[in-house]
Parts: structure tokens; sequence; C-alpha cells
């Protein structure tokens, strides 16, 4: 009897230790701070979105506790590449990151295009660096951000 009632005692204690949330795996987690309405921070400075709701959500069935810092998206995989943080919301596949970070199954896609008269050449995007841009007020920092490495300027 003394036996059986020291491994309940233990089991209990085991169960209860491991479902404390002291206990749970902790992952840093960063992504954009503008990438509305997939990653920014809120009115009230909480990270939100799409894409952190999500992995909240499988957090919470997971018992996993997370710790989103939402800065500028250079930043965010910059701290990944380093170590700094365990997982980046929205990033977009390619070949070349492939190499160095795993990827999920992709939640959603997103697609992209530029619109031109028929009436001008375009050969390739760099052509687009003669032309004056006009670009939608809710991408401003992604252009300024992706393209402005390339030496194009936007005005908005």
């Amino acid at each position: 009897m003394k036996k059986y009632f020291i491994h309940v005692v233990v089991t209990v204690w085991v169960i209860l230790s491991f479902s404390n949330p002291s206990f749970a795996q902790e992952y840093v987690v960063s992504g954009d701070f503008d990438y509305a309405p997939f990653s920014f921070v809120d009115k009230t400075g909480r990270p939100s979105g799409l894409d952190v709701e999500i992995l909240e959500a499988i957090a919470d069935l997971q018992d996993i506790r997370l710790k989103i810092k939402l800065t500028r998206w250079s930043t965010a995989l910059s701290n990944l590449q380093s170590g700094q943080s365990d997982i980046i919301v929205g990033i977009i596949f390619s070949e070349e990151r492939e190499k160095y970070f795993d990827f999920t199954i992709p939640i959603h896609s997103e697609h992209y295009s530029f619109f031109i008269r028929k009436d001008l050449p375009l050969d390739d995007l760099s052509s687009l660096f003669t032309y004056r841009l006009v670009v939608l007020w809710l991408f401003r920092s992604y252009c300024a951000t992706h393209f402005g490495a390339y030496g194009a300027t936007f005005q908005v």
C-alpha cells in the first residue's frame, strides 16, 4: 500500500510539474512591425496580425510560451540568422533562405503586380528605375526596405 501511495504521489507531482507554466518551453519570435494585416504593432503597443494570432493559437494548444518582438524586417531577419530569435513570422520562401531556415507549410500566399502603360518599354525590373513609381500607402515601408537598397526612391 505504501509503495502504491508513493507511486501515485510521484506521478501526480510529475504531471503537475510539467503542466506548470514555469516548465513550458519558450520561443522568441521575430517579425516585421509594419506588415499589416499579417504582423504589426497595434494601437496599444502589442504585437498583432494574422500570423501572430495563428502562432499564438498554436502555442496555446501546445503549452508553449512566446516572446514576440516585432521590429524592422531587416532586424527580424538578422535576429533569426544570429540565433537571437527562434521563429520568424511573415517570411516568404526562397531557395536561398531554405539553405539556412526550415519552413512550415505556407499558411497564406501573396501576389504582387506592377502595372505599366503598354507604350512604355519594360525589359526587366531594373527598367522601372527610370520611371516615376506610385506605391500604395500600405506598401511604403516594404518598398523602401526592399527596393531602397537598389537605389530606388519612393514618393508617397
